[in-house]
This record gives C-alpha cells, sequence and structure tokens, in this order.
C-alpha cells in the first residue's frame, strides 16, 4: 500500500479543542482497510518507524520514503512491516 501527498493536498486549520470521540468507531487489524475510509476521518495509526528515507525531489514533486511496521495487534515488536511513500 502506498500513501500519497499530492498537490491537491489540502490541510486545513483546527480549532482547539480538537473533539476526539470517547473511544473508537473503527478497529482495523491491516493498515490496506484505512485506504477504504471516506474522506476527512481522523485515523490514528498505531506503529513503529523502521526505515525512514532521504526527501528525493522529482519533476512530478518530493517524495520520502518510510517502512513502517504495524504493531497495532502484535505482542512485542512482531508486527508486519509495511513500505509507505509520503
Amino acid at each position: 500500500m502506498e500513501l500519497y501527498f499530492t498537490q491537491q493536498t489540502v490541510v486545513e486549520p483546527y480549532a482547539v479543542p480538537v473533539q476526539m470521540p470517547p473511544f473508537p468507531r473503527h478497529i482495523f487489524l491491516n493498515l490496506d482497510d484505512i485506504a477504504e475510509l471516506p474522506n476527512m476521518i481522523l485515523v490514528d495509526i498505531i506503529a513503529i518507524v523502521v526505515h525512514l528515507d532521504t526527501i528525493h525531489r522529482t519533476m512530478w514533486g518530493i517524495f520520502r520514503k518510510i517502512v513502517i511496521m504495524d504493531v497495532s495487534n502484535s505482542k512485542g515488536f512482531g508486527g508486519a512491516e509495511r513500505s509507505s511513500v509520503i
């Protein structure tokens, strides 16, 4: 699964305090399930960054490769590794 911030990505300011639900509405055991969520949903990912590449500039924009280990459903550090481009 690859995650991208494109030139069309909109970052909007938020009013403090941010309203947080008292309990999670969805619990996912797999990072691929997050890609199916609709826009404008708060997502919290529990992961460990395994490798953080340098920022690359191309004619299509800038990107950085990040490898994370999903530890949301593991005891210790035995989670699955994922490669994401941000």
